[in-house]
Order: C-alpha cells, then structure tokens, then sequence
C-alpha cells in the first residue's frame, strides 16, 4: 500500500513537471538597466562662480558641500555653518545662499520636473546630533520662472519649507515655525 501511494505521488510530481515545462512562458518586457552618471560639468558653475566666497564672506564658518543630483530625489545641495540664532539657521543667511544659488540654478541644465533641495545645517561644536536643519525644496521650473518674473510671492507659494521635522507655513511673506520660536522674512 505505502509502495502505491510513494508511486502515485511520484507520478504527479513528475507530470506536473513535465506539464509546467510544456506550458508557454509568459513574456515580460523589461527595460535595460541604465546607470545613471553624474555629469559634473552641470555643476561646475556653482563649484567655480564665487557662491562660496560671497556667503563666507558673510559667515566664515559657511563651507559648501558637494552637489548630488538622483533622478527621483533631485538635486541636493549641501550647506555646513555654525552660525545660529537660538540654536536655529539663522535667516540672513538662508536668504544669501538662495540669492547667490537661484542665479547659478537658473543656468544648470536639468529635467523639467526636478526639485532642488537645499539643506542648510547648523552644525554644533559638542555634539553634532545637536545641529539643526533647514531643508527647503524648490520646483526646478519655479527658479526658472523667478528669474523670469522676479515674483517672490509665486516662488515662495511653491516652496516647501522644514525647519528640523517641523514644516513652516508662508503667509505675508515669512516663513513660520509652529514648533520654534524662529521667523524666516524670504527677501529675494
């Protein structure tokens, strides 16, 4: 009895897989793998134009980290300074690396649908866990249309705005956090 049961199931296993070889395959089409390269010459402008320069006169702890463009997070530009009010970026200095940058965006070459953002740290001395973060992230085609119409308000409308994890409402021209006791007066 156990030798035909042990016959039977070997059977089956068998003709299911003869079976399943002779089924047709389902065809997908999948696209080639592309990698996507970094091409730095875009971004030689800013690495050559005096942004640097122009913020750290302003601010000579200001250091400017490397840009990082991905086509599905964007390009990221980074920005290091201990210069801080409470703790907190301090908005004189946002507004300079966003009058020095959206000229130089402006001329760099990216897909329409990019969003740029730019992160500026505050960086503590003690502890660096400590530091504090702006994060704002800008539509690639808003910087175009600012430099265009010079219109603040339509810029500043499409701008999205964190202080840390805290995200800050525009209203009048500021930027405010409901977290902390910080206002940011967008003067571009």
């Amino acid at each position: 009895m156990k030798k035909g049961i042990l016959v039977f199931l070997i059977f089956i296993i068998l003709s299911g897989l003869s079976f399943s070889q002779t089924q047709t395959s389902t065809v997908t089409t999948t696209k080639p793998g592309t990698v996507f390269v970094l091409h730095i010459e875009s971004f030689s402008k800013i690495y050559k134009s005096n942004f640097e320069k122009n913020i750290r006169a302003f601010d000579d702890t200001f250091k400017f980290g490397s840009s990082l463009y991905h086509p599905i997070i964007g390009l990221n530009i980074s920005c290091y300074t201990k210069t801080s009010q409470k703790g907190l970026p301090y908005p004189t200095l946002a507004n300079r690396v966003l009058k020095e940058l959206l000229p130089l965006l402006n001329d760099i070459i990216l897909p329409p649908k990019t969003s740029v953002n730019i992160i500026i740290m505050v960086q503590e001395k003690n502890d660096p866990f400590l530091g504090k973060t702006l994060f704002i992230s800008i539509p690639y085609q808003a910087i175009k249309d600012f430099i265009i119409k010079k219109d603040q308000e339509a810029l500043a409308k499409q701008m999205i705005v964190l202080l840390e994890t805290d995200r800050l409402n525009y209203q009048k021209g500021a930027f405010v956090s409901s977290k902390y006791d910080w206002e940011w007066i967008l003067k571009l």
